[in-house]
């Protein structure tokens, strides 16, 4: 609150006001509302637009009712103006629906998940909000920065490779199985999971597949902290397969590079994935995603067809351990045993265009659009 009030005013020591003022998430929420409260008293800052951008639905801020005027610093008319909010039979404030409603513009972090909210399970209650400020409603899928994710110039890395020098991927493997503990054999291939270990990354799906997967001919790794039944099962998984399936229940940056650098396969079956960067930087590495139809996933990973070689990964549709295990069979089949149409599908995923340039034009088109410039 303290932060966001201080950005409010400081705007006229700048000289001259922004056009837009850009907020994200619900921690920054209240400098909308601060912005349209003042506005009443300071006309000049009605011409400042405001646009406003949520990663993730579920973190709402959530507060007490009596928390308006005595934490926030707001009039009792703004609870009935747009932040109240019924809570578990109780009404309490909810600072990203207020600011949702305020905004000129509102944008999500994906189209699908922009789609996707208008829908109870994704929108986490504000579905009515969603369908409210559903004419200034906005997916844009995030991009990663590409000369940080570079394996041709990557220092995480054992060896430097790219889509047209491809060689070195394979020393990236050999490192990746020596320091995590994977039998080195160059002919397996590694299905790798980096990520937070709880439900809505799909965590039930992979635990209940562990042995069909490790019934297939591969290797597994899997890095990352969170729930602890995920990370027992993960645990008593290394001690079942020996030298195939290596957990790592940690946070490691310099073992993750090492697995986008020298993993093959990258799973992701997340139940919800606002976008999801972590498909990307696979992809820009040569290792295939396998991920479920959600969010940024199904906005960033276009399917493989065999029958005209083209997509960048491959993908299913619902949360089901069957479809998830068939999918990831295709593909493990797909390495083995047509290894000229794998690495096309490497090339094809490397060259995927995830830079900043795109999503940054479309931020700017809002921007127009908002301002009417």
């Amino acid at each position: 609150a303290f932060f966001c009030r201080a950005v409010i005013d400081l705007l006229p020591e700048f000289g001259a006001l922004p056009d837009i003022l850009h907020c994200n998430d619900w921690e920054t929420a209240l400098a909308i509302l601060y912005l349209k409260n003042d506005a009443v008293l300071r006309p000049e800052l009605s011409r400042i637009k405001t646009v406003y951008t949520i990663h993730n639905i579920a973190y709402q801020g959530q507060f007490g009712k009596s928390e308006m005027e005595s934490i926030f610093a707001l009039p009792s008319g703004w609870y009935h103006g747009g932040l109240s909010y019924e809570f578990e039979g109780r009404q309490d404030i909810n600072l990203m629906k207020g600011a949702m409603l305020m905004a000129d513009a509102v944008t999500t972090v994906s189209p699908t998940y922009a789609r996707e909210l208008h829908y109870p399970y994704f929108a986490h209650g504000l579905q009515g909000v969603v369908d409210l400020v559903d004419h200034k409603l906005y997916g844009i899928l995030n991009g990663i920065d590409t000369e940080v994710y570079d394996p041709w110039r990557d220092k995480g890395l054992t060896k430097f490779f790219s889509a047209r020098q491809m060689a070195g991927k394979k020393n990236c493997k050999a490192a990746l199985q020596q320091m995590s503990g994977l039998r080195e054999n160059p002919d397996a291939p590694i299905i790798a999971c980096v990520s937070r270990l709880v439900r809505h990354k799909g965590f039930d799906l992979v635990t209940a597949a562990i042995h069909e997967i490790m019934g297939m001919d591969v290797q597994m790794i899997v890095l990352g902290t969170g729930d602890w039944n995920y990370e027992e099962a993960f645990r008593q998984a290394q001690n079942q397969y020996p030298g195939r399936f290596a957990a790592h229940m940690m946070y490691s940056p310099n073992l993750s590079t090492a697995i986008y650098g020298g993993a093959d396969l990258f799973l992701m079956p997340s139940i919800s994935e606002p976008c999801g960067l972590s498909q990307m930087i696979a992809m820009r590495y040569g290792t295939i995603p396998v991920v479920r139809e959600t969010g940024g996933l199904r906005d960033s990973v276009v399917p493989y067809n065999k029958f005209t070689g083209e997509g960048t990964g491959f993908s299913f549709a619902n949360i089901n351990v069957q479809e998830m295990t068939g999918v990831l069979s295709e593909a493990v089949n797909l390495y083995h045993s047509e290894p000229k149409a794998w690495k096309a599908l490497q090339k094809n995923a490397m060259t995927a265009d995830f830079s900043w340039e795109k999503s940054a034009k479309a931020y700017e088109e809002i921007y127009g659009w908002v301002t009417g410039k």
